[in-house]
Order: C-alpha cells, then sequence, then structure tokens
C-alpha cells in the first residue's frame, strides 16, 4: 500500500492487523530484491492498495 506521502508499507495481514512490535523500516529496493514481483506495483498512485492470495500469486489492485 503506498500512502499519500508517498511512502510504502507492506504486510502479511489485512488492513490494521499488523503488529507494531514486529514492524520494521527497509527500503523498497530490498523488498523488490527479496519479492521481484513487487516490481509490478511500482506504479500505485498514493492511496492504493495491492494485495495477493499467496507470494508469487496475481496481484490484485484498488485505485491502480
Amino acid at each position: 500500500m503506498t500512502r499519500k506521502d508517498g511512502a510504502w508499507q507492506f504486510h502479511d495481514a489485512g488492513p490494521g492487523s499488523a503488529d507494531m512490535a514486529e514492524a520494521r523500516v527497509v527500503s523498497l529496493r530490498s523488498m523488490v530484491e527479496r519479492d521481484p514481483t513487487v516490481g509490478e506495483i511500482l506504479d500505485l498512485p498514493p492511496g492504493g492498495r495491492a494485495s495477493r492470495g499467496a507470494p508469487g500469486g496475481r496481484w490484485v489492485c484498488e485505485r491502480c
């Protein structure tokens, strides 16, 4: 998900259910290196969301 200020957030659960105790600040580049399919959604507009059912699955975008 991209925030309105242009920052990205990655969660392994639904919105609002991320555990802040496990939160980390990482670069977008490192996320793309970990999962190259993140490159498919780099054009998300601010406030846009993308999700998928499983790693490697097809991205489903909202407000893309």
